[in-house]
């Protein structure tokens, strides 16, 4: 727990920055947080790992490295975005290796998620090609794809068979969080700055990982 504990102060941290545009206090916390999450995985999880969990361990590997592309000076977005398509992956498998949901909700589900995406990238189509970056655009909706993939599958967790239910509603908020950080920091960046985005991303996106991760460990201790 002391890991969980470090990777909440870490966090604190790097908002501090971002609130008072601290550029050196995010270059330590931002990478903090994951690398205190990983190390938590890592003791918390049993031995050997199950195959789930090492796929979580990727996805928290490749946010990680996400996090410093985006972080550094440079213009590394496309970099950062396919660290993060990589961990939006991961993550899908490790939900879905655990098995599928009931078709019953798994395909409402879906179609719920299928039509959000879809609205929040013609939106994000048109701001583009107004503000003349269209060019990005073929990148990012790949990256939204599989972020909605990310979400169902987090959201889908409370009706999996296999999940205790504490465990599977744990994962659905962090992916929820997850999400809404990635459409308000998208949001903020291409289309309309919204104020205090930088921060509000930086908030949501560290209690998604945060809560992910303790779903995960939740359902590894159950026997």
């Amino acid at each position: 727990m002391l890991a969980l504990v470090f990777a909440v102060a870490a966090a604190v941290l790097d908002w501090v920055g971002v609130a008072r545009k601290r550029s050196s206090l995010e270059y330590v916390g931002k990478p903090a947080v994951l690398m205190m999450l990983i190390v938590w995985l890592l003791s918390q999880a049993p031995s050997p790992m199950p195959f789930p969990a090492t796929l979580f361990l990727i996805g928290l590997f490749a946010s990680l490295l996400g996090d410093i592309l985006l972080m550094v000076p440079g213009n590394r977005f496309l970099g950062g975005l396919a660290a993060f398509l990589v961990a939006d992956l991961a993550y899908i498998a490790a939900l879905n290796g655990t098995g599928l949901p009931p078709l019953a909700w798994g395909l409402p589900l879906a179609a719920a998620v299928a039509v959000t995406i879809a609205i929040l990238l013609d939106r994000l189509r048109r701001g583009l090609q107004s503000s003349g970056h269209g060019w990005v655009f073929p990148f990012i909706a790949f990256y939204g794809i599989a972020l909605g993939g990310m979400v169902w599958s987090a959201v889908a967790t409370p009706f999996r068979p296999t999940w205790p239910p504490l465990a599977g509603w744990v994962v659905a908020v962090g992916g929820l969080l997850f999400f809404v950080s990635d459409v308000t920091n998208v949001w903020n960046r291409f289309l309309q700055p919204v104020r205090g985005g930088r921060l509000t991303t930086h908030i949501l996106y560290h209690a998604g990982q945060i809560t992910l991760t303790s779903g995960m460990l939740l359902m590894l201790r159950v026997p």
